[in-house]
């Protein structure tokens, strides 16, 4: 026990101060006598921590069906984008001869 009302492993206990003295002062100014507290400190316990493995990973499988529209798009622009520059190359071909 560390002058206290809890029984504290004195090589566990975590203080706060080195010391607590309090010196009361009134409402109109007058100071009383310093009082000397037990030195302050504090103690928690610690959960016990349990380690658990993570679900194991869920197996998704890939249909050959599927069809990525997202795909099909972005072919169909880049298709249409390079038929234009062929378009344009081939008229600039035509003005410059």
């Amino acid at each position: 026990m560390d002058d206290t009302t809890t029984h504290v492993d004195v090589s566990k206990a975590l203080y706060t101060n080195e010391s607590a003295i309090l010196t009361p002062v009134a409402t109109d100014g007058e100071q009383g006598e310093a009082l000397e507290f037990p030195k302050p400190s504090v103690s928690y316990t610690a959960a016990a921590y349990y380690y658990s493995e993570p679900p194991a990973p869920v197996k998704r499988t890939v249909s050959p069906t599927t069809f990525d529209a997202g795909i099909a798009v972005y072919a169909e622009v880049a298709a249409l984008s390079l038929a234009g520059a062929v378009k344009l190359c081939g008229r600039r071909g035509r003005r410059d001869a």
